[in-house]
């Protein structure tokens, strides 16, 4: 599938409309097979069609038990309005860290879950941006009417875990990477649950977009978005146009206001500099037109010292006469 279907360029009909939040559905809705805010006893879920949902899920080894537990005892000493975020980081970065088998390293199986996520684009959601860490995957979509958001994660999962898990024992059986399949064995491919978090506003999207596709730079596997083949980096160009139907001139607003505001600063004190050398010029000129003035009276006097020197001496010569 190409990348214009995928991002929708050639967007099927659907029922699904841009939205942000989950408030726009109200009492008047139709029966959905959708169901809101939920919860499967691990982590809380919300299923709206039309929201733009960015979804994480990792593989089954790729966070210990043990670990996450010792988090949590860690986290206790936090003021409780600062756990969520402080635990949500640490398990990122934990992830990043690449502990676990990180099967997904293996180009055959990053391949499997990008080609699962874009069979159904166009279809049951917008494939907005995506990336394939080594013992994670991140996405963003928008769903559409009568395509509950869990069963799309869970035939992603079922899918992708029995064709990884058949590359997995392929490895174990033969080839130079035995030991990495090795270390996957023993245990279900994917985590049981998902995390979730729909998208609030324009800002928190384009924030979305650029974590997904930073997180191989973050982890420190490439140096550039672009670098990394598993991610949508190099095709997101016009992303903010094409998914909330925003022009692409506006999405540089944010810049183009502040460059406008750096120049307007700039011409303000420009014009103050401008308005100080006037009034320098202008004293200038007055202490000048004063000098002018001084040198025209001392000019008189001069002439008129000159004019009695002249008598004087006229008086004198006929003096000498006499």
């Amino acid at each position: 599938m190409n990348a214009d279907h995928q991002h929708g360029k050639n967007r099927p009909h659907g029922t699904a409309e841009p939205q942000f939040g989950p408030t726009q559905l109200g009492p008047t809705q139709p029966v959905s097979t959708h169901r809101g805010w939920y919860s499967r006893g691990y982590l809380p879920h919300c299923d709206h069609p039309g929201l733009l949902q960015a979804i994480t899920y990792r593989l089954g080894d790729s966070l210990p038990v043990t670990v996450l537990e010792q988090m949590d005892v860690e986290l206790r000493r936090l003021p409780p309005a600062r756990r969520d975020g402080e635990r949500r980081k640490r398990i990122e970065d934990w992830l990043d860290a690449g502990h676990g088998c990180c099967a997904l390293r293996i180009p055959e199986a990053a391949a499997c879950v990008v080609d699962t996520w874009q069979h159904f684009a166009g279809e049951r959601y917008d494939l907005i941006a995506w990336v394939v860490m080594p013992n994670h995957v991140h996405v963003l979509i928008r769903v559409y009417e009568g395509a509950p958001l869990g069963k799309i994660v869970q035939s992603w999962k079922s899918y992708t875990g029995r064709r990884i898990r058949v590359m997995m024992d392929e490895m174990v059986r033969a080839g130079p990477r035995r030991s990495q399949g090795e270390r996957c064995q023993g245990r279900g491919v994917w985590m049981r649950d998902y995390w979730d978090r729909y998208i609030r506003d324009e800002r928190h999207f384009e924030a979305a977009v650029r974590y997904i596709h930073d997180n191989p730079v973050k982890a420190g596997l490439v140096g550039t978005a672009e670098d990394w083949p598993w991610s949508s980096a190099r095709e997101c160009a016009g992303l903010a146009e094409l998914v909330l139907g925003v022009p692409e001139a506006a999405t540089g607003n944010a810049a183009g206001n502040t460059a406008g505001s750096a120049g307007n600063t700039a011409g303000s004190a420009g014009n103050t500099a401008g308005n100080a050398g006037n009034a320098a010029g202008n004293a200038g000129n007055a202490a000048g037109t004063a000098g002018n003035t001084a040198g025209s009276a001392g000019n008189t006097a001069g002439n008129a010292g000159n004019a009695a020197d002249d008598a004087g001496n006229a008086e004198h010569q006929l003096g000498q006469l006499g």
